[in-house]
């Protein structure tokens, strides 16, 4: 008997001095419509007139190239030396740039006869850079002309490498069939280094359907091909059915119906939503 009444006295002490479980962790939601991200792939294009041509004015033998691609030249730079019947001072005479801006493509290596009105030189000018997406048809009304679209690809210098641009031109449908249209962007900013050809892509946002949120993955709960989110109202804790619209690597953007017991600033759990399943599907959502 004294052992039993001892026992007893020591549970009542433990549970008097016990520290309450603490409460799940929940966050406020703001509900919303969602987009969901597009990537489409593009490249780089010269503007009108932001590639020249160097053209030979002489005829001869270039001797050597005293530049190369991706090298910045100004007006009068020496670009190449020549030999021949051109050359009317002590050989090798030199060739000197006509333009301002960065090479592009050496056309004539050392070796190459040339003759007046060949090109020898590709210039560019980085200012007259712009680019162009291949969209697919379905989601060009999802673009505007002036709007703003974030560029990224490994040729575009910065660090990150991202860059804004914006649109200027959409291309006029060509009929039945076509699968894709072109969009011209400009660059906000020009990019040092930056090639014609280069590849980048862009992101584009799609409207999702419905109304939804976006939660961190571990608020979701899955129980037999369905999703719920752990609605938080005081101590009541409620399952409330939801869809996975998309995902991220460590958030998902979800929808409920028009009718769920769910608006802004209402909680949910943010976590280990899966514990509390049960409980919650005792007062599930209608």
């Amino acid at each position: 008997m004294r052992l039993d009444l001892l026992a007893i006295s020591i549970f009542s002490c433990a549970s008097v001095g016990a520290a309450p479980p603490a409460p799940p962790p929940a966050i406020k939601i703001q509900v919303a419509n969602g987009t969901k991200p597009l990537r489409v792939f593009g490249r780089v294009i010269p503007d009108v007139g932001a590639l020249q041509v160097q053209l030979s004015d002489v005829s001869g033998r270039i001797h050597s190239v005293l530049v190369q691609a991706g090298e910045k030249v100004s007006h009068g730079a020496p670009l190449m030396k020549y030999t021949g019947a051109g050359c009317h001072t002590h050989p090798p005479c030199v060739i000197h740039s006509s333009f301002d801006g960065v090479v592009d493509e050496i056309l004539k290596g050392a070796g190459f006869d040339i003759q007046p009105g060949e090109g020898l030189i590709s210039v560019l000018n980085p200012l007259g850079l712009a680019v162009r997406l291949d969209v697919p048809t379905k989601y060009i009304k999802f673009l505007t002309p002036g709007q703003t679209l974030t560029l990224r690809g490994p040729s575009l210098g910065a660090n990150p490498p991202k860059a804004e641009a914006k649109v200027v031109e959409i291309q006029s449908s060509l009929g039945i069939g076509e699968t894709t249209r072109g969009v011209r962007l400009n660059l906000l900013a020009p990019l040092k280094g930056l090639r014609q050809d280069s590849v980048v892509t862009a992101e584009i946002r799609i409207p999702l359907s419905g109304t939804g949120t976006r939660v961190p993955a571990e608020a979701v709960a899955y129980r037999s091909g369905n999703q719920y989110v752990i609605k938080k109202s005081g101590e009541e804790l409620t399952a409330v059915p939801v869809h996975i619209l998309s995902e991220s690597a460590d958030s998902l953007w979800i929808s409920f119906a028009p009718d769920a017991p769910l608006k802004s600033g209402d909680f949910i759990l943010s976590r280990n939503a899966i514990f509390h399943l049960s409980k919650a599907l005792d007062r599930k959502a209608d």
